[in-house]
């Protein structure tokens, strides 16, 4: 999208005021409503510029990701505005943090500018991030995170080595000694393999059900192995 605008905002009617502004200058614009489905989209499309409008923190543990996708300008306006939060914005990889809804024309003007910064600095292309994501839950594996409904799960290297695995194929079925061989290699366990899977599984999943109302993703297909529920979405 060329000319395109990515708009990230889980309230619709936030954007009516800027979106008219805006139109002034032929852009078109995309919604979405979460950060997660953001960069989902911009590991396909390329736009010009993109705003996060927002009136809580939850967009910060993203930014660093999106930055890293796509040269393309993040103007952050927020209907909260916060010195602190602005300074963390900015340096997780934001160009821009302006209130909203007070300052339209000049978070269109700010919008326009970083355009045409972008569009002339030319930024070179970095190597995409592998983004995985499956209903409340966003993978980025080179910085090796998991978030689950925006809260990030502190994971060990065999934990997030399994959960990379599951999550790569959600509903295929994988063999104890599959992930076995993928999570420990050649290393060798002091207790049984099936057991060591076990035990690690159990750990992902207490850490997994820590947080509110989350699913559980985890499916055991008995005397066989586990694999990532399929019926989701």
């Amino acid at each position: 999208m060329e000319n395109g605008i990515l708009r990230v905002d889980n309230n619709l009617n936030n954007f009516e005021a800027i979106q008219k502004e805006w139109q002034k200058y032929h852009v078109i614009i995309k919604t979405v409503r979460t950060m997660p489905e953001a960069l989902k989209l911009l590991k396909k499309i390329d736009f010009l510029l993109v705003v996060i409008i927002t009136d809580s923190i939850e967009y910060l543990s993203y930014l660093k990701f999106m930055r890293d996708i796509k040269p393309m300008p993040i103007l952050v306006l927020s209907s909260k505005y916060n010195a602190s939060e602005k300074l963390e914005a900015i340096q997780l990889g934001a160009d821009e943090y302006l209130p909203y809804p007070s300052a339209v024309e000049e978070a269109v003007a700010s919008g326009r500018a970083l355009i045409r910064r972008y569009t002339v600095l030319n930024h070179k292309a970095q190597l995409p991030l592998t983004i995985i994501t499956y209903h409340d839950v966003f993978i980025c594996v080179e910085y090796r995170k998991l978030f689950l409904k925006s809260t990030e799960i502190k994971l060990t290297r065999k934990e997030f080595d399994l959960l990379h695995l599951l999550f790569s194929s959600i509903g295929r079925v994988y063999t104890h000694d599959q992930i076995y061989l993928h999570v420990w290699g050649g290393e060798r366990d002091i207790i049984s393999d099936n057991y060591a899977v076990w035990c690690l599984v159990t750990r992902v999943r207490k850490k997994l059900r820590s947080v509110p109302d989350a699913f559980d993703y985890i499916q055991t297909v008995r005397n066989v192995g586990y694999r990532i529920e399929m019926t989701l979405e």
